[in-house]
Formats: structure tokens, C-alpha cells, sequence
């Protein structure tokens, strides 16, 4: 028999996916579930489209009706107000976010322990500007509105699989924000200080779903794959940036010096983590359990530039100081259109595909983050992928898919 699932999110990095990914199985009925389902209408053979607002809870109890749900993927999610400093007339220099921190770390932080309500307002406002202040719970309110929906008939809801990420941790903060930041990251370590906007929906679902129903937790770091939402999607960033780069006849420059490029990371392949909630919603070993899921191994721009170079047959270089992206980009809406029209693409919008404050951001950081994947190994989860394998798939299917030109060819 069937299981019948439904993945919330469904047009997210994460949950498109996944749906997918399910699509692909012989024993899922898959009802995928978003505000817009268009970028979805090539599964409608294989996927029930539902168009849906998770705020809607009236508008969720009559579209789900005909259905009886046993599975809730959740990967949905609204973006709090803040983030990334600039906008992308005026992107933000990767070095200036560096300089932003190291004044905070150095003047600000040690004045943290004079005093709660300064230590409060601190951590608050920098939860508000890294877009992590989520203070009406609106990610919450969403997860419980579908969820109670669910939990009644004519629904048999069985298992909850949440999709939160490495901000529980505090990975956004470094040590230098966070004093009680310690690597590699397991899933028995407290949230960090302050509002964290994965800790209300873990304890949701960890504490307020109906019995029986289970639940499993996956917490991924920088996820890279297919989007119809890539401008915050790191592996768009670079492809798009290389060729950016490319189109204006210079090296492909790391923008945030050398102590970033140094730093070590781990990214998330949303192939692999569609692997892990399939498996965490269905392995007996996974039910109630919290995992962090990242590629396998542990890299640095210092081993992926390089790589990228060869890639895009491209000079690299690393500026000591940095590079702001405004210079070196400053002529990227022409040569986007002038990449675009040479190779024959479906002309987009640069800015629907590309993110220079995303892609700023994401290469500004000068501390290691590694996530321990010993408790999913010994639960029964082996999957991993190489981070450079990962790179190129995505970067293969957006060729094919007519999002970037194909692949240089050796000059």
C-alpha cells in the first residue's frame, strides 16, 4: 500500500527536491504544497499540486479534504524581516562584514556580561539583522496550522520529518559572537543565546504533536541543488559569478581574503538531504531523533576555489584585502544579457537567478563550522557525497536546463 505524503515548502531548494525525490519511488503518493506550484507543472502527472497558504488555515482544511496524509514533510518557510545588510544596487563588501564582527567581537561582546538586559538587546538585535528574529512565530504558527489539520480525519497522520538547519547552532555567529560555540557540531548542544528561529518548531514537534505520531529533525548547513528560488542558493552564486566574471575577460577573484578562504566548512546536498527525511520518516532507528546531515567531508574555499577555476577554465586570484563585488561586477547587467544572447539562453532576469549579497556573505566567513554526522552513521544513514561531486552535478543541470552556458571547454 502506498504511504501518501505531503511536503510543505515544495518549491524550496530543499523541498523541491525532495519532492522529486519521492516522485521518483514506487511506494509514495506524493501531494506537494506551496503558494505557487507553477515550477512544479512537469510533475503533475506524478505529484498532486495543491496551491496553498500555510497562514490560510481554512483555506488548508478545504484543499486537504479529499486526502488522507500519513507523512508531513515539512520544508516550508517565511523569511523574517532583516538579513543581509545592502541591496543589490549596492552590494555589501565581504571584508566589511568581516570588519563589522571583529569590532563587535573585540568591544562589544566582553560588555555582554555586565549586564542581562544589554546582553538581551544585543543578541536580539543581531538575530534581527542576520534574519534570524523571528519574535510572532510565524514559522511556527505555519507548521501548527498544517499540522492540526492533519491530526484529524479524514487524515492518518503517522510522522512529522522538520527540515531547520545549522543556525540552531549558532553557525552564523562564529565564536567570536557566540562564546559557547564548539565544533563539530552534535545534536545534543543547546541552542545559542538569544531567538533562535528553529527553536519553537523543534519544540513544537518534539513536545505538542498528538500521540502516536512521530517525528524526526534534520539540521543541514548551506543547501545546494535545483531551485525555482536560487538567488540564495550558493551554488547558483558561483556558477553565475564565474561566468559573470568570465564574460568580462578577468580571473575568477575570491572576494573575502585569506582568512576566509582558509576557514573550513561543510555544505549540504539537497539530493543527499532528501535521502536522510525520506530515510528519518521511515527507519524505525530515526523516529524521534534530531540529525545534522552535511556531504560527508570537510573542505575550504582553499581546496573548492581552485577546482572552480579549472571548472570554469579560469585564472583564479585572492586579493589580500578583498575585492568589493560592486567594482568588480560593475558592468554584470550587461554582461548577463550579453552571456545570455552569445549562448542562446532563456533570458532571465539577473536578479532572479543571482544574489551578490548572498554570495558575499556566504564566502565571508572566517571561522571553521564542521557538523558531526556520527549519530546519523550510527543510526543506520551512510550516504555522503563529495562537496566538488555536488558542485558539478548542480552546475551540470543548470546547464541542461539552460540557466548558465555549457561547460568551457580547455582554452
Amino acid at each position: 500500500m502506498k504511504k501518501t505524503a505531503l511536503i510543505a515548502g515544495a518549491t524550496g531548494v530543499a523541498g523541491y527536491s525532495l519532492t522529486h525525490h519521492l516522485a521518483n519511488q514506487t511506494d509514495w503518493h506524493v501531494i506537494a504544497i506551496a503558494r505557487d506550484c507553477s515550477n512544479l507543472s512537469h510533475l503533475a502527472d506524478q505529484v498532486t499540486l495543491i496551491e496553498s497558504d500555510l497562514n490560510n488555515l481554512a483555506d488548508l482544511e478545504m484543499k486537504l479534504r479529499p486526502y488522507s496524509v500519513s507523512y508531513l514533510f515539512y520544508t516550508a518557510w517565511v523569511n523574517p524581516p532583516g538579513g543581509i545588510p545592502g541591496s543589490e544596487e549596492n552590494m555589501v563588501h565581504p571584508m566589511k562584514l568581516q570588519r563589522q564582527l571583529a569590532f563587535t567581537t573585540r568591544w562589544i561582546v566582553p560588555q555582554l556580561k555586565r549586564s542581562r538586559r544589554l546582553h538581551d538587546v544585543f543578541y536580539r538585535g543581531f538575530a534581527r539583522a542576520s534574519g534570524n528574529y523571528d519574535p510572532e512565530n510565524r514559522n511556527r504558527s505555519m507548521l501548527k496550522n498544517i499540522t492540526d489539520v492533519l491530526e484529524q480525519p479524514p487524515h492518518q497522520l503517522e510522522h512529522v520529518a522538520l527540515l531547520t538547519g545549522g543556525k540552531f547552532y549558532g553557525m552564523h555567529m562564529g565564536p567570536g559572537i557566540y562564546p559557547g560555540f564548539k565544533i563539530p557540531f552534535t545534536e545534543d548542544q543547546p541552542s545559542h543565546p538569544g531567538f533562535n528561529i528553529y527553536a519553537a518548531s523543534e519544540e513544537y514537534v518534539q513536545n505538542e504533536l498528538d500521540q502516536p505520531v512521530t517525528w524526526s529533525i534534520v539540521r543541514p548547513t548551506f543547501i545546494i541543488g535545483q531551485s525555482p528560488k536560487p538567488s540564495q542558493n550558493i551554488g547558483y552564486g558561483l556558477a553565475i559569478y564565474a561566468w559573470l566574471m568570465k564574460a568580462s575577460g578577468q580571473k575568477l577573484v575570491f572576494p573575502a581574503g585569506w582568512k576566509a578562504y582558509r576557514a573550513i566548512g561543510q555544505y549540504s546536498d539537497a539530493s543527499l538531504l532528501a535521502q536522510m527525511m525520506t530515510w528519518s520518516a521511515k527507519d524505525p532507528a530515526a523516529t524521534n531523533q534530531i540529525f545534522n546531515l552535511v556531504n560527508g567531508d570537510v573542505v575550504s574555499w582553499e581546496q573548492i576555489w581552485p577546482w572552480l577555476g579549472e571548472y570554469f577554465d579560469m585564472e583564479i586570484a585572492i586579493p589580500d584585502e578583498g575585492a568589493d563585488l560592486n567594482v568588480l561586477l560593475a558592468d554584470r547587467k550587461s554582461a548577463w544579457k550579453q552571456i545570455c544572447e552569445q549562448h542562446q539562453l532563456p533570458h532571465q532576469s539577473l536578479e532572479s537567478v543571482f544574489s551578490g549579497n548572498f554570495l558575499a556573505a556566504s564566502v565571508a566567513l572566517t571561522w571553521d563550522a564542521e557538523y558531526s554526522m556520527e549519530k546519523a552513521r550510527r543510526h543506520g544513514f551512510e550516504s555522503s557525497i563529495a562537496t566538488e561531486q555536488m558542485f558539478s552535478n548542480l552546475f551540470g543541470q543548470l546547464e541542461a536546463d539552460q540557466i548558465i552556458p555549457p561547460k568551457p571547454t580547455k582554452s
